[in-house]
């Protein structure tokens, strides 16, 4: 039939660790005709060597089913400083319409109010959070906003706070206190996700296909299924989220993180810390690190790696908790 729509294509399989896989596809060209993708159907299988996969429930082999739906697009907007000072308004605009001003230490309500207001948005949740880090000292909230409406991967909030371009940084005009800065982050993509993870119910040593198929609505697609078949098993750990970097003094930095998503199905035995040319390592427990003795008048890159007795992760770059002052100085 005319609105039939493709089936994703380029299925592939890798091993998250003993008891889960990621599966990852690529989108369907046709979407049959003017409809849209509104969810993919997921099916993993397991198979027996030398046999073809049996994708149902009849026998006595895994099967499961896993129906992905849109996801909704969630954005942050982090507020912090140096003390606890901040103050202030400012404005938030979105694909061309700005709200009234909103003031930093306003509640949800008004921040959803001031939001629905404008007609680039339908409809948003809104929540507060305190901002806290180990081992650095730093204040503020987190407001988390998550987008109702089925529109896919969204145009990020841009900040408006009268002393510059509109812009997801912003310092200064109409805000502020010690160091504040007002900054939007995308914590999360919206639309229909192109790679799922298992939940961790397969078994090292046996074997599994998957394959894919997509709906727009009104038809399914056929099926694709996955070129290769593949065991589960433990691997080197994801990388450490959320890596920070905050000045604690001119000769001192202070690093924080937070553990994996994935630890590879083996314990996580430490992190590596390098900055420059050096590097130091700190047990599992420990999610912080002090940087000292460094010379003022130096800067290079931090990063953090996780690491277990199946090897590394990649590396995770550490960001700026509170803005940089060359920054500070181009916004204003």
């Amino acid at each position: 039939p005319m609105d039939k729509p493709d089936p994703p294509s380029s299925v592939e399989m890798t091993s998250i660790d003993d008891s889960s896989i990621q599966i990852s596809w690529n989108a369907a060209l046709n979407k049959g005709g003017s409809h849209m993708i509104t969810k993919y159907k997921t099916e993993v299988t397991e198979v027996e060597p030398g046999t073809k996969a049996q994708f149902n429930d009849e026998s006595n082999l895994f099967y499961e089913s896993f129906d992905l739906d849109y996801t909704s697009e969630v954005q942050a907007i982090i507020l912090e400083s140096s003390a606890d000072d901040m103050g202030g308004f400012f404005v938030i605009n979105f694909m061309g319409e700005s709200t009234p001003n909103i003031y930093t230490d306003a509640e949800a309500d008004a921040i959803k109010e001031a939001l629905e207001g404008i007609s680039t948005i339908d409809s948003v949740d809104v929540s507060i959070y305190p901002l806290s880090q180990e081992f650095i000292t730093t204040y503020g909230q987190r407001w988390i906003i998550t987008f109702d409406a089925r529109r896919g991967n969204l145009p990020s909030m841009l900040i408006d706070s009268g002393s510059g371009q509109l812009s997801t940084i912003a310092t200064g005009g109409t805000i502020f206190g010690s160091s504040s800065i007002i900054r939007v982050e995308t914590i999360s993509n919206g639309g229909l996700p192109s790679s799922f993870i298992t939940p961790p119910v397969l078994d090292e040593g046996k074997l599994y296909m998957s394959r894919i198929s997509s709906f727009n609505g009104n038809s399914w697609s056929d099926s694709t299924i996955s070129h290769n078949s593949i065991s589960p098993s433990k691997s080197a750990p994801s990388p450490p989220r959320d890596v920070l970097v905050n000045v604690l003094s001119d000769t001192e930095l202070g690093v924080s993180w937070k553990a994996p998503v994935f630890d590879g199905g083996a314990s996580i035995a430490g992190y590596k810390i390098v900055w420059g040319d050096n590097d130091d390592m700190v047990p599992a427990s420990q999610l912080f690190f002090l940087l000292d003795n460094l010379d003022p008048e130096e800067s290079f890159l931090v990063s953090v790696t996780a690491f277990s007795s199946r090897g590394f992760s990649d590396p995770a770059l550490a960001k700026p908790l509170l803005c940089p002052m060359e920054l500070i100085e181009s916004i204003t």
